[in-house]
């Protein structure tokens, strides 16, 4: 996506805010890593199995 709407311009980041944002906070980068089987567990956990 950053290739391809931001044209190669762009931070890859977890957040909303890119780290040279002052909105950004160093503190939330751990909290959510991508692991999309446990994102499945937990839709599945809240009701949604099929996504």
């Amino acid at each position: 996506m950053l290739q391809s709407i931001g044209q190669g311009y762009g931070e890859l980041t977890t957040q909303v805010f890119p780290p040279s944002s002052a909105a950004y906070d160093k503190s939330l980068d751990s909290r959510y890593a991508y692991n999309p089987a446990k994102a499945k567990e937990l839709l599945a956990q809240a009701g949604y199995a099929s996504g």
